[in-house]
């Protein structure tokens, strides 16, 4: 990867692979020791579990779902939030008629009844 940086300085600017950040772009000027501010622009990640305590089936993703498809309708038990912020929703397109969305930061949730979403009920979700 150094020779990678190396290279790419001496051409412009530094673009960093896309599977850890979307979009930055370092400018050559910029001191190594400072660089870590440009890679903190990570897309929100959310992973969510078949059954409590992450087991089961998984999907890991960026995106926000105004339907989370027939494979996963009311089927989430566990999340794990990477980064960013998820809002949780009962219904399609991002409606609750049973409880109030929720809103999770960074951080694993065992069990989603913990934080006020009911147990495999979760229909949608927007970062």
């Amino acid at each position: 990867m150094s020779q990678l940086i190396e290279l790419q300085q001496s051409r412009g600017p530094i673009i960093e692979p896309a599977s850890l950040i979307v979009g930055a772009v370092i400018p050559p000027d910029v001191p190594p020791n400072e660089r870590r501010r440009f890679l903190d622009r990570r897309l929100p990640e959310v992973e969510v579990f078949e059954h409590r305590d992450f087991n089961g089936d998984r999907w890991r993703t960026s995106f926000g779902y105004s339907y989370v498809g027939d494979d996963w309708q009311d089927r989430i038990s566990s999340i794990i939030v990477y980064s960013g912020f998820f809002q949780f929703f009962e219904d399609v397109n991002f409606g609750s008629s049973t409880f109030d969305p929720v809103t999770l930061g960074v951080g694993q949730y065992r069990f989603v009844e913990e934080v006020g979403i009911r147990n495999d009920t979760i229909t949608s979700w927007h970062a």
